[in-house]
């Protein structure tokens, strides 16, 4: 009777257990509008991110294309977690995101990277003022090695004051301290990015445009309303 007791008493602790696990919470306090155009997947769409200054383990968007609207949560932790929610209304305001449901927790995630980093890779700077658009132009290559026979990675960066609702504390930018603190570029202290291309193998693999960037406080309360064991796999870009 004593053993029956306690493997009751253990499977009610799991159940409540496994019930409270599935309750999660995330916090955001920065929100991005971005407008993206992959050539790598011939997909156009505008991205709404939403993430954490604090805690950059984690960033939510919803991304709204021609022919699908998709919504996913990116855990980065020992063991990576993506959860995709259904994502029917266009988002205007905070409160939307309470409408996000049918909650898919994927556990078995599996990175394709177009674009590798070696760890004897060599970087190479040039810069453009633009005095006619008012911008500054950052153009980066990292190549292999220090022979530089093979371009690994290839972004220009476009930096300016321009757009008013890039509503950025810069010196929090990493892209503008990254170049200031390497290079000592300090032509692009204080400027806000607008745009950033990357390319692969020499062609335009993926153009980004910055729309807005604000600070927010939001508390992102679901529930996992379903567990996938079976793989997910999802292309990124070294910035």
């Amino acid at each position: 009777m004593k053993k029956i007791i306690i493997t009751y008493l253990f499977l009610f602790c799991s159940v409540i257990f496994a019930q409270e696990s599935q309750n999660r919470s995330y916090n955001f306090d920065t929100y991005k509008l971005l407008e993206i155009k992959n050539y790598g997947n011939n997909s156009f769409y505008e991205s709404h991110q939403f993430s954490n200054s604090k805690d950059t383990t984690y960033v939510l968007e919803l991304k709204y294309g021609k022919d699908k609207n998709e919504a996913t949560l990116f855990i980065e932790k020992e063991k990576p977690e993506i959860i995709k929610f259904d994502l029917n209304f266009n988002y205007s305001e905070l409160d939307d995101l309470n409408e996000l449901n049918n909650s898919k927790l994927y556990t078995d995630i599996i990175r394709k990277n177009k674009q590798t980093r070696s760890k004897d890779f060599v970087e190479e700077m040039r810069f453009e003022n633009d005095t006619i658009d008012n911008q500054v132009i950052v153009h980066l290559k990292q190549f292999k090695n220090n022979k530089k026979k093979k371009i690994i990675n290839e972004h220009y960066y476009f930096l300016s004051n321009k757009n008013n609702d890039l509503k950025i504390d810069t010196r929090k930018n990493a892209v503008v301290n990254y170049l200031i603190e390497k290079y000592d570029l300090k032509i692009v202290k204080g400027l806000k990015l607008d745009r950033i291309m990357h390319l692969y193998e020499g062609k335009l693999f993926l153009d980004t445009y910055f729309q807005k960037y604000e600070k927010i406080d939001f508390l992102f309360n679901f529930k996992i309303e379903e567990v996938n064991p079976k793989p997910f796999e999802i292309n990124f870009i070294t910035q």
